[in-house]
């Protein structure tokens, strides 16, 4: 049984909280907020006991791995000295909000003993992990181009609605956009220039936002992605992927019954279908599943510390094209 200790008890602190219940070989065993109220409350829903900082936490009970579910601003610091202290850590997306933090967590997890990972849970939505399958199968021969539209209405949920806060969420680009620039260069490499539009860069007038990001990858491919916090209130949280291959192309959209719809020509001249819309366990689950394997059979994470590092680097280098519009340069992913 792997112990768990939950740092941050807001919605993405409750949704591990809850993966973990559903998981015979993980107890959640301790909760920490500053906020006791909210602590207090995911320790008497899923078990386990209420602190009110990860130092409490680790001097008051045994853990076996950090779940670190913070603002932004204060992975690096949560998740290095859980590193430290010895423990595994599930660390939220994304890195951090600088590249020096991120570098410093890269050193820290590179260095530890035990597992690390940042949270880019879109590599475990069954759509996202069959078409990544599919992409590694050729099934639509070279993709040359692709386009990705992510986001919904603005995130006021967030505690002290610190999403609104520029300087600590780095807007729709570091918050929501990070997600399909991870999974683009899960699937086709690394990225050499970006080039973005924005609506804003230092503040959130109206509390809206929305961005254009065009990627260059070293292969030659260009994606196009799009994010947003723009919708109308009560509107619905979107994810829409094409790409368009030498063989054919594939197509997903949340918002249709039918996740993945593909089309190509075979050898033959016969046409091609993907098969299936595939159903399966709820990505929360699925992504801390993965993790808690990865620690009991002692085996790399599927997103490794670089891999978190590299779509941290897209991101702020979005954010930059964006202040300066300029085409910005990646130099050594990963590093």
């Amino acid at each position: 049984m792997i112990r768990v200790g939950i740092i941050g008890a807001g919605m993405v602190g409750s949704a591990h909280a809850n993966a973990y219940t559903r998981l015979p070989h993980a107890q959640v065993v301790a909760v920490a907020d500053l906020q006791a109220e909210r602590a207090e409350a995911i320790a008497e829903h899923f078990g386990g006991r209420a602190f009110a900082t990860m130092a409490d936490l680790l001097a008051g009970v045994e853990v076996d791995m950090v779940d670190v579910c913070l603002p932004t601003p204060l992975h690096a610091e949560h998740a290095i000295a859980a590193l430290a202290a010895g423990k595994h850590v599930l660390c939220e997306k994304p890195m951090a909000r600088n590249l020096a933090d991120a570098r410093r967590m890269l050193q820290a997890a590179r260095h530890a003993r035990t597992k690390f990972m940042i949270a880019h849970v879109v590599r475990f939505f069954p759509e996202y992990a069959r078409a990544y399958e599919l992409l590694q199968q050729g099934a639509i021969g070279e993709v040359k181009v692709a386009r990705t539209l992510r986001g919904g209405i603005f995130p006021s949920w967030s505690s002290g609605n610190w999403l609104g806060d520029f300087a600590q969420s780095g807007g729709v680009v570091l918050d929501t956009a990070c997600h399909d620039f991870d999974w683009l260069r899960w699937c086709f490499g690394e990225v050499a220039r970006v080039f973005a539009r924005g609506l804003v860069h230092q503040t959130l007038p109206q509390q809206r936002d929305h961005s254009f990001t065009l990627l260059r990858f070293q292969s030659g491919m260009i994606a196009h992605v799009e994010a947003t916090w723009a919708l109308p209130p009560g509107g619905p949280f979107i994810t829409k992927v094409e790409l368009a291959g030498t063989k054919g192309l594939m197509a997903f959209d949340n918002q249709t019954s039918m996740p993945i719809q593909g089309y190509w020509q075979g050898s033959d001249g016969s046409s091609n279908t993907i098969p299936e819309s595939p159903v399966a366990v709820g990505p929360f689950q699925a992504e801390v599943a993965h993790f808690l394997q990865c620690i009991e059979q002692d085996k790399a994470p599927l997103v490794t510390p670089e891999d978190a590092f590299a779509a941290l680097q897209i991101s702020l280098a979005a954010l930059e094209s964006i202040e300066t519009g300029q085409v910005v340069t990646i130099k050594g992913g990963g590093q």
